[in-house]
């Protein structure tokens, strides 16, 4: 049976409405599982565990700390099954929406900014099981409700070359200019197959889609090569469509394209930027636990270590 690890933000909540939280989210661990809610034995084996915590940004405590909830299951138990329950990510997302008008109107203690709406995130499972993974394109995606959008971070899939064209064309001249040093209007053959044909371990692209209209839109794309299998280093690029930028989705994508190149044995993501893009210098400095930085007169070589 799976365990639930659900973080809920100190007073973010009233205590009516945690509790039916909870008690819902029990319900929904155990119809994915195939149980039956009212069954009181299964209910015995249905786990979940509150933790409420305070979310510090930059050193500081951040005025809107997300949920954030785990679902886990023992070591050796998961399996297809459970990697195709993705319905569970949406269906734990939809209750947690619906609880959020009941947040408490009350003060919050001194000197800890009181939560606004908060977001929700699923995460992968823990290194141990992704590295048991023998085929990481099954892994789940990660589904992360920011502010005012849902994102969704996935894997490339071969049919996802038109997407990816017509994304392009959705970009400006000058987004296009900056992710690949010219004013390129649509990808050729061999560039769409080097961000489609990918073996996830050596080569990897990651897209990010956006939740609209009850259906996922193409957003942006990262991806990471490694010359040689084996190497430390691998060359990494991340591009949003104008319309998507600014609202975190490029820190969750890059966040994920690190976490996979970590896990696949990569120490460093190396990339040219324009030395012009200060946005993305800026961006990627926060983000690097260890960043190193050579100027070669218009772009600037980045090598961002992976830990410290």
């Amino acid at each position: 049976m799976p365990m639930l690890d659900a973080y809920i933000p100190e007073g973010a909540l009233t205590p009516e409405a945690e509790h039916k939280l909870l008690g819902t989210c029990t319900d929904l661990l155990l119809e994915h599982e195939g149980a039956y809610p009212t069954n009181q034995r299964a209910r015995s084996l249905a786990w979940v565990f509150v933790h409420c915590h305070e979310t510090y940004v930059v050193g500081a405590p951040t005025e809107a700390p997300p949920y954030k909830f785990v679902c886990q299951v023992p070591q050796g138990q998961y399996d297809n099954k459970r990697r195709a329950a993705r319905g569970l990510f949406v269906s734990v997302d939809r209750e947690v929406e619906r609880q959020e008008p009941a947040m408490t109107t009350t003060a919050s203690p001194p000197g800890r900014p009181r939560p606004s709406l908060p977001s929700l995130s699923w995460h992968w499972p823990p290194d141990w099981e992704l590295d048991q993974l023998s085929d990481p394109t099954e892994r789940h995606p990660l589904v992360v409700r920011l502010q005012t959008i849902s994102v969704r971070v996935r894997p490339v899939d071969p049919g996802d070359g038109p997407g990816l064209q017509a994304l392009l064309g959705r970009m400006s001249l000058h987004t296009r200019w900056l992710r690949f040093h010219s004013p390129i209007a649509q990808l050729t053959s061999s560039q769409l197959r080097s961000v489609v044909e990918v073996d996830h371990r050596d080569h990897e692209t990651l897209l990010a889609e956006v939740e609209l209209d009850g259906g996922w839109h193409l957003a942006g794309f990262a991806q990471y090569h490694r010359p040689r299998p084996g190497n430390a280093h691998a060359d990494s690029a991340i591009v949003l469509e104008d319309a998507w930028q600014g609202q975190g989705i490029g820190k969750v994508l890059a966040r994920c394209l690190a976490e996979t190149a970590r896990l696949a044995g990569i120490a460093a993501l190396t990339g040219e930027v324009l030395s012009e893009n200060r946005r993305a210098l800026g961006f990627v400095r926060a983000l690097a636990p260890r960043l190193e930085r050579r100027l070669h007169g218009t772009t600037t070589e980045l090598v961002c270590w992976l830990s410290r």
